[in-house]
């Protein structure tokens, strides 16, 4: 059972909306006014929000911003709901923070699905990896959420663990897991030693993790993690008793070589507006760090994004 908080001014609909959560099992709260929002989320403990795009006072995107700006509430998932279903208009709710977008009208079986894949995402999104102990992508998205909304300078590090899947296959998974184990030490502790209340670590999957900082820090705490990993791993194929090779073996044969690249963007550099888009920049420098062949760390040099961007609009 979970506390929902319905914001609607259509009475009706907000009554069906209420009526069929209460049906599934839930507890929900009618609110007709978005400036409430927030403070009703703080006194009522609320688990979810769904808010009508269309309010007079504060509409359902700026319901979205006012939580993802929030300082301890910018996890909460939020689902947005609009007569207006355009693919532009949803992607734009979207791009505001919210986590889903129903457009009207909706059955019972579509706001019962939605709201229990949103509930469940982000009870998932509060639990630390079983393997490295890190948070997962959503809540590093939230992270990244909450600066663009704040518009708070910000830096990310994508740390890719390249050759762990080939180093699971050769050396078994519980080989693998601690070498996963390993990397995420290393983030933790030099992240802990950064004076950054902005820091956040997430493992992404297999081998991938991001890590949000502030900018100033982003390519001295990459440096360190570098150095920290190539200084140690010797003593990391020692403890699992395997020879650790000079090079990656061509062809798959023999024991990989785990190695470490690392790419640097900024939110100044992208000038992304939304969590996609920087995503999106994340993506391409990644790609063209593959196609390089290389490892080591790799910078966004497009400071110049922002300001065309501006002269666009």
């Amino acid at each position: 059972m979970a506390k929902i908080l319905c914001i609607d001014i259509d009475p009706h609909f907000g009554n069906y909306v209420c009526a069929h959560l209460k049906d599934a099992g839930h507890v929900c709260v009618l609110e007709n006014r978005g400036d409430r929002v927030v403070k009703m989320v703080e006194q009522h403990s609320v688990d979810l929000v769904i808010a009508e795009v269309m309010l007079p006072d504060v509409c359902g995107f700026e319901i979205c911003r006012r939580i993802r700006a929030h300082a301890e509430l910018f996890a909460l998932p939020v689902i947005l709901m609009s007569s207006m279903g355009a693919e532009d208009e949803v992607q734009h709710g979207l791009d505001q923070g919210a986590d889903d977008y129903l457009v009207k009208p909706f059955d019972a079986k579509t706001l019962a699905t939605r709201v229990n894949e949103q509930l469940k995402s982000a009870y998932l999104a509060q639990q630390a990896d079983s393997i490295t102990g890190l948070a997962g992508a959503k809540m590093i998205k939230a992270v990244i959420q909450r600066a663009i909304t704040q518009k708070i300078p910000f830096a990310t590090a994508y740390i890719e663990l390249d050759n762990i899947a080939e180093f699971g296959k050769f050396a078994g998974d519980a080989h693998r897991n601690k070498a996963l184990r390993h990397i995420s030490r290393i983030l933790q502790r030099y992240g802990a030693n950064l004076d950054s209340p902005l820091f956040h670590a997430a493992h992404m999957g297999l081998g991938h993790f991001v890590c949000v900082m502030e900018p100033q820090h982003v390519v001295p705490y990459s440096e360190r993690i570098t150095e920290s990993w190539e200084k140690h791993l010797p003593d990391f194929y020692e403890l699992v008793g395997l020879k650790m090779p000079k090079s990656s073996v061509a062809g798959g044969k023999g024991v990989p070589l785990l190695k470490l690249m690392i790419c640097i963007t900024d939110s100044e550099g992208t000038g992304a507006r939304s969590v996609k888009e920087y995503f999106d920049v994340l993506a391409q420098l990644r790609k063209k760090a593959v196609n390089q062949g290389s490892t080591g760390l790799h910078m966004d040099n497009r400071k110049t994004m922002k300001k065309s961007r501006e002269k666009s609009a």
